[in-house]
């Protein structure tokens, strides 16, 4: 049965909140070179154990270190883009200790004199997106050169469980050790620290910091002080940790520990501790180490790194443009968010990637959307990072173009997506080979609009009554209907001129009635007329401009379900309760007027029609209304409109019926 894994120590928030946790972290990279620092042997990963070695390396007597110039270089890299100084004079020194993975006895390291010191990262913190301000600065102590040491295996060998296997491959491979300040206040701190840390080695290009390869590691030292004090409390490092979310987890188990013995009146022993994932907490490892009790000394077999300002000068130049530099540039070139260019920016191969999107002509918010929402999700299930996409740049730019000038639809769009991934075709082939050339012809969207208006006219009913969320679903089926070729927007449209339409022929059928007139529809407006033109051949043409008195979906949803019984007593409106349920709908008939008389019309006379949404009462209770809000209206300036008028439509009752009000 398997173990259960034992959480951090439960403490109780007042007691959380008296101590102070300090955080700081060491992390080991592998530097991204073809040989190991002192010899001519393979760094490469995964290759057959103990193949990779040679007398130096194996610290056989005799024979000498010779410095690898390009370990110095992507050091000083790396310590350039962490705003380190790297110093004109660093020296190497002897690590002494004993332990079956270092074979010479001792570990080739700096000590006094690092390779660069006083540097920093700012980090994002409380769990906000880049760009959002909240930064920290973390200190980085030092950045200095060693030699990495040898690999045990555990586990997977015939003799596993009495003898340990050492595998000397990885032994002599350059690392840099990067010390960081005891700046880090929380778990959350420490994982953006080294998210951020990451990246930038990433971005450098001076390690592939490949966590599960063992080419980035990390230790956390870890202390806890009564909150508001300036003295440290006794620190314990963790090791064991090999990923980020790791990380999080032991700094949190061990700052509850620390705190827990302090709440019981116990001391803190400095040592190392190592995290035992599988159950959830950090075990002892032995007491911590201090730098006497490895009796450095300066190597006798290297001489002292000198660095000229004319090489540290050489190098700086080989930086790239650094994450957040990129960032920013992004959000303010592009036009896409700060979240967008966190995404974007990982890695320096996505970002890479997009640049060249939009630099081959799409535009930057459109390429940052279809690579986040649709070209990256379809990679991931096809196991590929970006850099491996079968889809060049420029090919994608072109099916970005094609969706954004509406010669697809955004559905086509997908599809054509896949195909390409599948068969590397470029999206203009497979456009014409498969018909998906997006329907631009007017008079071809209005026959899909009528059909879908035919096919479903309880759908339409309801869509005209209230239930604005319908409109969705009408569009959807004129999408199927033209196999996803029909624009949207203008199939949106047409289906919203379907319902104006519906309206303006309501009120004058009833208005012809009335006034013994006989307007007939004539045709749609076309901007700055009106909506609709209707024409009597006695009085001549009218435009007319239809409105409703619904301010959002929530209210036209709500009163379509109260209209039909389906809501209890004491329901709210999206923008309230029902208190005075007459005051309400006076006040959306007045402000569904006053959002139109701001605009000018080119057609003289135009009329305002109201699609006035009252279910409450009956037409003399509309009628009352209506007279408060033409009392209201009749004064107000500018007035666009010749006439104005409510449709007002019972819908709580088997047929529906309406009724019309002069408002002005």
């Amino acid at each position: 049965m398997a173990k259960s894994t034992p959480e951090a120590p439960s403490i109780a928030p007042d007691v959380l909140a008296k101590y102070e946790p300090v955080i700081g972290l060491e992390v080991h990279v592998q530097l991204l070179t073809r040989t190991k620092i002192f010899c001519g042997c393979s760094t490469r990963f995964g290759d057959p154990p103990n193949t990779n070695v040679c007398p130096v390396c194996l610290g056989l007597p005799g024979t000498l270190p010779v410095l690898n110039k390009r370990a110095v270089e992507m050091a000083m890299r790396a310590s350039l883009a962490l705003n380190c100084t790297v110093h004109d004079h660093s020296r190497f020194a002897r690590k002494n200790y004993f332990y079956p993975d270092l074979p010479k006895g001792y570990q080739i390291s700096q000590y006094e004199l690092p390779l660069a010191t006083g540097g920093w990262l700012e980090v994002e913190v409380a769990g906000l997106p880049a760009g959002a301000g909240a930064k920290k600065r973390v200190g980085i102590t030092r950045l200095h050169l060693e030699e990495d040491a040898a690999k045990n295996l555990h586990e997977g060998f015939s003799q596993s469980a009495t003898k340990a296997y050492i595998d000397y491959n990885r032994c002599g491979t350059p690392l840099s050790e990067i010390v960081s300040e005891p700046d880090m206040r929380t778990p959350e701190e420490a994982y953006a620290y080294l998210t951020t840390l990451r990246q930038i080695l990433l971005y450098t290009g001076v390690s592939d910091v490949n966590m599960e390869e063992g080419s980035l590691r990390c230790d956390a030292n870890v202390s806890v002080r009564p909150r508001g004090s300036r003295e440290f409390g006794t620190k314990v490092e963790v090791k064991n940790l090999n990923s980020f979310r790791f990380l999080q987890k032991a700094i949190e188990y061990e700052r509850n520990r620390q705190i827990e013995v302090l709440e019981s009146s116990g001391r803190i022993a400095q040592e190392t501790r190592l995290w035992n994932q599988a159950e959830g907490h950090t075990v002892s490892m032995r007491s911590k180490e201090k730098a006497h009790d490895y009796r450095y000394f300066p190597e006798p077999d290297l001489l002292p790194v000198h660095i000229s300002s004319a090489w540290r000068e050489e190098v700086r130049r080989t930086i790239p443009e650094l994450p957040e530099a990129r960032r920013t540039r992004f959000a303010n070139s592009y036009g896409i968010t700060p979240y967008d260019a966190e995404v974007l920016t990982n890695t320096q191969a996505l970002a890479d990637y997009f640049e060249s999107v939009v630099k081959a002509g799409a535009p930057g918010k459109a390429a940052a959307n279809w690579m986040q929402t649709e070209l990256l999700r379809l990679l991931k299930d096809l196991g590929k990072e970006v850099s491996d996409s079968p889809i060049s740049p420029a090919r994608f730019a072109e099916l970005v173009s094609m969706v954004e000038s509406d010669k697809i639809t955004a559905a086509s769009g997908k599809k054509v997506l896949s195909e390409m991934l599948e068969t590397g075709k470029p999206a203009h082939i497979i456009v014409e080979v498969n018909g998906l050339m997006q329907m631009q012809d007017q008079a071809q969207i209005d026959l899909i609009a009528n059909e879908v208006v035919t096919k479903n006219p309880d759908k339409f009913k309801e869509y005209r009554f209230g239930k604005e969320g319908l409109l969705q679903f009408l569009v959807g089926q004129g999408m199927k209907n033209s196999r996803g070729r029909a624009n949207a927007q203008v199939l949106n449209q047409k289906l919203k001129e379907q319902h104006e339409k519906a309206v303006g022929d309501s009120f004058f059928q009833r208005y012809n009635l009335q006034q013994g007139a006989s307007y007939s529809f004539c045709r749609l407006g076309t901007p700055p007329e009106p909506d609709l033109v209707y024409s009597d051949g006695k009085a001549g043409i009218v435009g007319a401009e239809i409105t409703s008195t619904y301010l959002n979906e929530k209210e036209a949803e709500f009163a379509w379900q109260e209209a039909r019984g389906k809501v209890g007593t004491g329901a709210v409106w999206s923008s309230g309760t029902i208190g005075s349920p007459d005051e309400k709908y006076k006040s959306q008939l007045a402000g569904a007027i006053h959002k139109k008389l701001d605009k000018t019309y080119s057609l003289d006379p135009t009329w305002l029609i109201v699609d006035f949404n009252y279910p409450l009462g009956d037409a003399k209770d509309a009628a009352e209304i209506v007279r408060q809000v033409a009392l209201e209206i009749g004064s107000a300036r500018p007035m666009p409109f010749a006439e104005i008028w409510a449709v007002w439509r019972v819908t709580n009752i088997e047929e529906i019926q309406f009724e019309v009000f002069r408002i002005v």
